[in-house]
């Protein structure tokens, strides 16, 4: 019951503070997309503290070990391990003291949250308005351009300025969560940037699941407001066209900048010695991630697209193609017989076999997995493309 209650009010002081900073960063931003952009980031960001406890841990610093909870509660319970088919688990880690620095943060949330009522409505748009920036960063690509003398070079060049830097920042993410996995090991020798770029891989898996909505939802958020739309559709261009070409330069920009980038960066750890695969053992890259994560990047953008399309509100879009996604894989992991059809699962049996020297596609279902997989990728766009379509008969 003790352990009970020290986990339990630890993940809720965790949860109200997350809530609080996001609210106060919301208070002040009037797009949905760029609370949704930021929340996102903040969320990757809260995990490095826990990655820092475990480095400080290393370095026998118990003494801040025992007081960074009261500023980043979520690193006092550290997963070290999972369940398995047996039941069994590892222990929490958790630092000495629990009650005070709980106290202390209880503290710091109250000031946040009395920012917040302090903040909230205080807004003054005709000020706002009339308040000139001195300066400001310029757009990225902003500085190249040329002429475009046919529509679909235009189109394509324009949704690559939207899309390549969304997934540019999703690809920076992941560089900072593989360097904080292999600072926390404790075994650079002298090697950081070259395992860095090898553990790519192990940021990459997650970030590219929920990056991958970030893009999809942002390259067709904002142009589907009501004056954007009216505006396209009064163009001379085919709404089918128009569609179609955004979702699949963003789609290239997903596969190529998270994907393309983490397999080209981390390609050389495919033949490191069986010392470095047992020493970072799940963190390099393996023929299992590069036919299994693309594909699941791809689905959950085609997921997001459909999901913005349908609502026309990004983070409604991105909130919806994540839940399906991760409720369906937990209700498949609760069901006898199903869990091994669910893909994460036939990602670690396709891993676990490579490492033992057996790579094989047509074991552990993946043919009829991912097949799946790939259909609904290619369903959510084409009822993504008949919805925007829908969109342009009602103007």
């Amino acid at each position: 019951m003790i352990l009970l209650a020290k986990v339990t009010s630890i993940t809720a002081v965790s949860a109200t503070a997350l809530f609080l900073i996001l609210a106060l960063i919301g208070a002040r931003r009037r797009h949905e997309v760029h609370i949704g952009f930021l929340g996102v980031t903040i969320s990757f960001a809260w995990i490095l503290p826990t990655e820092a406890r475990m480095m400080l841990s290393r370095a026998g610093l118990d003494s801040m070990v025992d007081w960074i909870g009261a500023l980043f509660p979520q690193s006092m319970v550290i997963y070290y391990g999972y369940g398995d088919g047996a039941g069994s688990f590892s222990d929490l880690d958790m630092p000495n003291r629990i009650w005070l620095p709980l106290f202390l943060n209880l503290l710091i949330l109250a000031g946040l949250g009395y920012w917040f009522t302090r903040r909230y409505g205080t807004r003054n748009m005709s000020v706002t308005r009339q308040k000139k920036r001195r300066w400001s960063w310029p757009p990225f690509f902003s500085w190249l351009s040329f002429p475009h003398r046919r529509q679909v070079s235009a189109l394509v060049w324009i949704n690559l300025r939207q899309s390549v830097p969304l997934a540019v920042a999703g690809l920076l993410l992941a560089g900072v969560l593989a360097t904080a996995n292999v600072l926390s090991t404790g075994h650079t020798e002298g090697r950081a940037m070259q395992l860095t770029a090898y553990s790519l891989p192990s940021g990459m898996w997650i970030t590219g699941l929920l990056w991958a909505t970030v893009v999809g939802t942002g390259v067709f958020a904002g142009e589907l407001s009501n004056g954007l739309a009216h505006f396209w559709m009064s163009r001379p261009i085919q709404i089918n066209r128009w569609f179609w070409l955004k979702y699949l330069v963003g789609l290239c920009a997903v596969l190529l900048v998270l994907d393309g980038t983490t397999i080209l960066l981390s390609w050389n750890s495919l033949n490191q010695d069986t010392a470095m695969q047992s020493m970072y053992y799940s963190n390099l890259l393996s023929w299992s991630y590069i036919a299994c994560f693309p594909v699941l990047h791809a689905m959950m953008y085609s997921l997001a697209v459909l999901g913005v399309c349908w609502w026309k509100k990004p983070v409604r879009g991105a909130v919806t193609a994540l839940a399906l996604f991760f409720v369906s894989s937990m209700m498949m992991e609760s069901i006898p017989g199903v869990m091994d059809f669910e893909p994460l699962h036939v990602y670690n049996n396709l891993f676990m076999a490579e490492r033992q020297g057996k790579f094989d596609l047509s074991g552990f279902h993946f043919p009829f997995v991912f097949g799946i997989i790939g259909m609904i990728t290619v369903f959510t766009a084409y009822l993504a493309s008949r919805k925007v379509q829908r969109l342009e008969l009602s103007v």
